[in-house]
């Protein structure tokens, strides 16, 4: 078992609310149920958990899902980013600037396009993490904890992990890369009860990695 240590220790996925770049359905003051509805012509474009996936996991705000004023949880929620795609935010709200964010996006890129191996539609590398080595997938997508786009993240489910660029807003519907969501749990199609573990990571990590075939 991979047991790790360091400053940045996981945590099980939420995401801040109460700082600029959470989804607008992670706004507590506006939906402070999160399984009162999946979908409502009401409130277009707004996605919550729902009564299904309460029911189906067995969830309660206060209890087993935080929801609130400050955070709320983040559960796998399948893919949706491939890694082949331009840089974007699609917030614009970013960890520096748009330059930073640019660079960091085209060398992680590159990075999992060229220097990684292509398992089962995954692009995994090895590499170190708090003095750990983690065989991972590299992914963009969704952030987590206080990220902003160019933040990049652990992720951890059971024994497997994927490393994050975020390029969206921090949401509840954790979505990653297609191949890297598979990698980390061969049912996150979406839908999932699963939240896994996260914690923040140096971007410039995975480029000491040794390559896993």
């Amino acid at each position: 078992r991979t047991v790790f240590i360091g400053v940045n220790a996981f945590v099980p996925c939420t995401l801040r609310t109460d700082i600029p770049g959470a989804d607008i359905a992670d706004d507590a003051g506006k939906f402070p149920d999160p399984f009162a509805f999946y979908t409502n012509p009401k409130y277009p474009g707004v996605t919550l958990p729902g009564p299904q996936r309460r029911d189906k996991c067995g969830w309660s705000t206060g209890n087993n899902f935080h929801w609130n004023a400050t955070d709320n949880t983040c559960i796998l929620n399948g893919q949706g980013y491939p890694i082949t795609q331009g840089p974007s935010c699609s917030n614009s709200v970013y960890k520096t600037n748009v330059s930073d964010f640019t660079s960091t996006y085209l060398k992680w890129q590159a990075f999992a396009l060229h220097n990684t191996a292509l398992i089962h539609g995954a692009h995994v590398a090895e590499f170190h993490v708090d003095g750990q080595s983690v065989k991972a997938a590299m992914s963009i997508g969704h952030g987590v904890l206080d990220g902003k786009c160019g933040s990049c993240f652990l992720i951890k489910q059971g024994e497997r992990f994927v490393a994050q660029l975020q390029t969206d807003v921090r949401a509840w519907s954790l979505e990653l890369s297609t191949g890297a969501n598979l990698w980390l749990a061969s049912d996150n199609v979406g839908g999932t009860c699963y939240i896994p573990e996260v914690k923040p990571m140096s971007c410039d990590a995975v480029y000491d990695s040794v390559v896993v075939v």
